[in-house]
C-alpha cells in the first residue's frame, strides 16, 4: 500500500521533473534535445540517491531495455522507470502513445514516469485502457504522468 511518504516523493520527483525538463531542454525544437534533458533530469536525481545509477550510465541513446531509462539501485533493483513519447512521428499518435506507455506495464519498478505530448482525449484513452482494466498492475508502482504542453508540462 502507498505511504503518504511515498507518494510525496513521487509527486516531488513529478514537480522536479517537470521544472527541470524544459530548462535543459531550453525550449529546443528538436526531439533529441527533449529526450536528453529527461535523461540529464534523472540522472542528476540518481546523484542524489545513495547508491541510484542510471541506466544507460553513459548517455541517453546508447541502449534500452524496455523503457528509455531507469534509475537501479544497488542490492535493490530498478526504482524508476521512464518512457517518453514526443508527437513527431508520422503514425497515429494514439498508436505511439499506447505503445510506448505499454511499455511501463512490462517493467517492474517503484515509480513509472510516462513523458508524453499530443492531445488530452488520447492520454484518456491510454490511462483508461491500461490503468482502469488490468488487475495485475501492483499496487507499490506509482505512476507518473508529465503531459507537455507545449511550454509546460501537467502532471496528470
Amino acid at each position: 500500500m502507498e505511504t503518504i511518504a511515498n507518494r510525496e516523493r513521487v509527486l516531488a520527483i513529478g514537480t522536479m521533473l517537470a521544472i527541470q525538463i524544459p530548462i535543459l531542454a531550453n525550449m529546443s525544437t528538436s526531439n533529441r534535445v527533449w529526450t536528453r534533458a529527461v535523461y540529464e533530469a534523472l540522472k542528476a536525481y540518481s546523484r542524489t540517491m545513495p547508491g541510484w545509477q542510471i541506466y544507460p550510465p553513459d548517455k541517453c541513446y546508447t541502449a534500452e531495455y524496455l523503457c528509455d531509462f531507469t534509475l537501479f539501485e544497488d542490492g535493490y533493483g530498478r526504482r524508476i522507470a521512464c518512457e517518453s513519447q514526443w508527437s513527431h512521428w508520422a503514425h497515429s499518435q494514439l498508436i505511439d502513445m499506447k505503445w510506448a506507455f505499454d511499455k511501463l506495464r512490462g517493467v517492474k519498478a517503484d515509480i513509472k514516469i510516462f513523458i508524453f505530448e499530443g492531445e488530452e482525449k488520447n492520454w484518456k484513452e491510454v490511462r483508461d485502457c491500461y490503468l482502469k482494466r488490468y488487475a495485475q498492475l501492483s499496487t507499490d508502482e506509482a505512476f507518473i504522468a508529465l503531459h507537455w504542453k507545449g511550454d509546460h508540462f501537467e502532471k496528470s
